[in-house]
Order: structure tokens, then sequence, then C-alpha cells
């Protein structure tokens, strides 16, 4: 499937590690269109919140930048969205 218009198929991103998620921030009723293009590039859009949340998401820019470099600038650093529930009160981190 090619990319949507606007997105290039870079090395870094035509390949993602399973799992590698793209955080974004949008008006709640531009969810689906906001996150479909991340999927379409093989990322899982995990959605932040409402525009306000902006500022959150290109807050790990400079983490992932950080990464990139602790790795000799040619690592594939990927982010990915761990997710726990409670169970009887307590932290259950076992994978879902």
């Amino acid at each position: 499937m090619d990319p949507p218009c606007g997105f290039r198929r870079e090395p870094s991103v035509a390949d993602p590690p399973a799992g590698a998620a793209s955080f974004f921030a949008a008006d709640p009723r531009a969810r689906p269109a906001a996150g479909e293009p991340i999927s379409a590039v093989g990322l899982e859009p995990v959605f932040t919140g409402d525009a306000t949340a902006g500022g959150t998401v290109d807050a790990l820019l400079p983490l992932w930048f950080a990464l990139v470099k602790q790795r000799g600038g040619n690592g594939r650093p990927a982010l990915r969205l761990a997710t726990w529930k409670v169970n009887g009160g307590c932290m259950d981190f076992r994978r879902q």
C-alpha cells in the first residue's frame, strides 16, 4: 500500500519494528482521519488528547533524538505503548 500524500517512505519508517507507535494529538472528531496515515505507514496510532496535548507529543522528539545519538546515530529506536491493568487493586504488568 502506498503511503498517503505528504508521507515519504524513508528507510526508518518503511519497515517499523513490531509494536512501534506514533503518538498524536488532534481534535477528537478528527481522530480517525489523523490516525489513518499513521496506520498506513505501519505504526500504531496512539491518541494523546485534543490539540492542547500537542506540546506533550512534541516533547517526545528530543527523547527520540537522544536515543538515536546514544546508538551512534544509525539505530532505529521506536517508541511503544506499554499497557497494564489494575487487578484487584494491584498493577498487573504482564503483556496484554
